[in-house]
C-alpha cells in the first residue's frame, strides 16, 4: 500500500509564460501589491512573531518575484523561506515565484513536500530515503506519461545524504521527451521531497538554474509540519545496488 497520493501544486501543468519586456501589466502588479499589503496588515495581529516574519517575507518575496521585478537582484533579496519547517532556498534570477512554486521562464516548475515521520512504520523509516521510491513512481505515473526506468544515484542536500530519483516523461504525447527529477533527504522528523518538472525542450536551458537553486538549499530548525502518524504504511524498499549510481 502507498501513501495516499496528494499531488504537488501545479504538477503537470505548464502555463503560457510568455510576457512582454516590461514584465506583468500594471493592473496585475498593483492588484498583487494591494492584496500583499491586506494580508501583511492581517500577520501584523498574529502572536507569533517568528511565523509571522517568515510569512510576511514569503509574501514579499511572491510579490516582488512574482511582478518580473527580480532581475539583479541580490541573493537576499530572491531567499525563500518556510515558515512552519524553516528551509530555504534562492530563488533563480528571472525565475518567479508564485503560489508556492518556483517557475522558470520556459515553464519549469520547482516545489517541495515535506512529510512527517512521528508515529511512521519503523521499516519504512528505516529504508530511507528508498522507501520513498514506489511513492515517487505512482506521483511520476499519475501526472506524466513515464518512459524507461528511473535513474538513482547518491547525492547530498545541505550536507545530508539524499536519493535523486530522474523519470524520462513526455507531458502529451506529441511533446519532446522531458524528466522530473525527485530529490529525498531526511532531516529529524521530517522527510523532504524536492521535485523538478522540466517544460518540454527546456531542460539543457533550466538545468543550471534548479542546480542553483539546490545548491543553495538550506534546511532551518526540523520540527514536524504533518499530523502525527502521516507515514504509517511500509513500501516496499528498493534494492540500495540496484539501479542507483554511486
Amino acid at each position: 500500500m502507498l501513501l495516499p497520493c496528494v499531488p504537488f501544486t501545479g504538477g503537470g501543468t505548464f502555463r503560457d509564460c510568455s510576457r512582454s519586456s516590461t514584465g506583468v501589466s500594471a493592473s496585475r502588479e498593483s492588484g498583487l501589491q494591494f492584496l500583499a499589503a491586506a494580508v501583511i496588515m492581517h500577520l501584523m495581529r498574529m502572536r507569533s512573531s517568528r511565523v509571522q516574519s517568515a510569512l510576511v517575507g514569503a509574501i514579499l518575496l511572491a510579490v516582488t518575484v512574482g511582478c518580473g521585478q527580480q532581475d539583479n537582484l541580490p541573493p537576499e533579496k530572491r531567499t525563500f523561506v518556510n515558515p512552519d519547517t524553516g528551509y530555504r532556498y534562492v530563488v533563480p534570477q528571472r525565475w518567479e515565484f508564485l503560489r508556492g512554486e518556483v517557475k522558470s521562464p520556459g515553464g519549469s516548475l520547482f516545489s517541495v513536500q515535506t512529510l512527517s515521520l512521528i508515529g511512521g512504520d519503523e521499516t519504512f523509516i528505516a529504508d530511507l530515503p528508498y522507501s520513498m521510491v514506489p511513492q515517487l513512481e505512482e506521483w511520476a505515473r499519475y501526472f506524466f506519461s513515464v518512459e524507461g526506468s528511473p535513474v538513482m544515484r547518491r547525492v547530498t542536500l545541505d550536507g545530508e545524504q539524499a536519493l535523486e530519483v530522474t523519470y524520462r516523461i513526455r507531458i502529451r504525447p506529441v511533446d519532446p521527451q522531458s524528466k522530473v527529477v525527485f530529490l529525498v533527504a531526511r532531516k529529524g522528523d521530517n522527510v523532504f521531497i524536492l521535485k523538478m518538472t522540466y517544460a518540454p525542450g527546456m531542460v539543457e536551458q533550466d538545468e543550471e538554474g534548479a542546480r542553483a537553486l539546490v545548491s543553495s538549499w538550506r534546511f532551518g530548525e526540523a520540527r514536524p509540519t504533518a499530523p502525527p502518524g502521516s507515514i504509517v504504511v511500509a513500501t516496499p524498499a528498493t534494492t540500495p545496488a540496484t539501479g542507483v549510481e554511486p
